[in-house]
């Protein structure tokens, strides 16, 4: 990463937010069998590279939020033991639907001068559901 002085003079790391924070909440039924987990994280505003005087210099924050629910099971009876387990876990990744406006500067035209992805800072994709089949012998 490089750096640079911002608006206001200060010298900041390009790409690098402040303030970001992450959670995490968990529950798992009394047996281990299932359970739910959910993820966050906060992104705080961020120096962007130059682009020319139009762009902006810094991002907007943004929040983002997975949940996903998980149950394991047994295939045969009293094979817990010997480690056999099957897990179906179902989830949202980016809950908030949070995505970045223009991540990709002149997209239409990536062959022309003025083409430039070193600006992407926050997700690009949409919300999307998930399913997951996990076993072990």
């Amino acid at each position: 990463m490089s750096l640079g002085p911002s608006k206001n003079g200060k010298w900041q790391r390009i790409l690098s937010s402040r303030p970001t924070s992450q959670q995490t909440l968990g529950w798992v039924t009394g047996g281990g069998i299932g359970g739910v987990n959910m993820s966050g994280q906060h992104v705080g505003v961020m120096r962007l590279p130059y682009y020319n005087e139009a762009e902006p210099d810094a991002s907007e924050p943004f929040q983002l939020v997975h949940l996903s629910l998980h149950k394991s099971w047994s295939p045969k009876k009293n094979t817990k033991r010997s480690g056999m387990m099957n897990t179906l876990t179902v989830g949202v990744k980016n809950l908030t639907n949070t995505t970045q406006s223009r991540p990709i500067i002149a997209s239409d035209s990536p062959f022309s001068a003025d083409f430039d992805a070193s600006r992407i800072y926050g997700p690009i994709e949409q919300a999307r559901f998930f399913v997951k089949m996990a076993w072990s012998h």
